[in-house]
């Protein structure tokens, strides 16, 4: 028994190795074929030449997906566009893979032979950076500013709000920027990207932050200092301001509330 056993196992080897061998052929086959050099006969060896293979073990049973998270499972198989029993030799993983980053949530994929039966899909998901209000539509954005379709932006309010053509590609620098004083970035509500160029800051009470385009002197970053400057001195975020304009390097230019200005004139008429 124990030999009868052995010589099976033998067979199944020696088996397999000629299909491998006969694949290795139809490789080669393939290769003249993408060249131009293809007739009924080259057809024909290939199709047999993948009959030998699926006869011999290697036709898809399983599909293997690793780093999925919020893409669904059915939409992977559906762009795959394989099925069981097909021949595992016949399918083209460069193809395969560039089907399924077509799904939104996919940045990357890698999709991989893994013998005799099973074929790999190895996925890099985005992860939302920012919600981006364009042409008064509201989408979601990763870093690189790739739009992630279909994605439900009520379940990530906690994210950054940036408005404006350009907005996405601009906003990693900006983040930067606010990350370096927490407590104050978090009052700003909304970054609006003017003319692709500059940013205006809202803040949570209303009040706008316009911030210059860069020149060689003067930009964002300089602006943003000075207004850590005037909050800490002025308390500017607690008074009746609609308005600050730091667009210009040797001056700050205020717009005050409607209540802002009604009490400045009062308070102008009492003296």
């Amino acid at each position: 028994m124990r030999s009868h056993y052995k010589k099976g196992r033998i067979r199944g080897f020696l088996k397999k190795c000629f299909a491998v061998i006969t694949m290795a052929g139809a490789v080669g086959l393939g290769f003249a074929w993408s060249q131009g050099f293809t007739d009924a006969w080259t057809n024909t060896a290939w199709e047999k030449a993948l009959a030998v293979s699926v006869n011999s073990g290697f036709a898809l049973e399983k599909i293997k997906t690793v780093g999925q998270n919020k893409t669904p499972e059915g939409a992977i198989l559906e762009v795959l566009g394989v099925s069981e029993g097909d021949a595992l030799f016949g399918m083209d993983m460069a193809t395969l893979s560039e089907r399924v980053e077509t799904l939104p949530w996919v940045s990357q994929a890698v999709v991989s032979r893994e013998l005799p039966a099973t074929i790999k899909v190895l996925l890099v998901e985005r992860e939302p950076y920012a919600r981006w209000q364009i042409n008064g539509e509201l989408v979601l954005v990763d870093e690189t500013a790739a739009v992630i379709r279909g994605a439900k932006t009520s379940d990530y309010a906690h994210l950054p709000f940036v408005v404006g053509p350009g907005a996405p590609e601009a906003a990693s620098a900006l983040f930067n920027l606010l990350a370096t004083t927490p407590d104050l970035s978090k009052k700003v509500v909304a970054a609006v990207r003017v003319g692709q160029r500059r940013w205006d800051l809202e803040f949570d009470n209303g009040m706008r932050l316009k911030l210059p385009e860069k020149s060689e002197t003067y930009g964002e970053a300089e602006a943003w200092e000075a207004f850590i400057n005037l909050t800490k001195e002025k308390n500017i975020l607690a008074m009746d301001v609609a308005e600050a304009d730091l667009r210009l390097p040797d001056r700050i230019i205020m717009r005050l509330t409607p209540e802002g200005q009604e009490a400045f004139e009062n308070q102008d008429q009492g003296t």
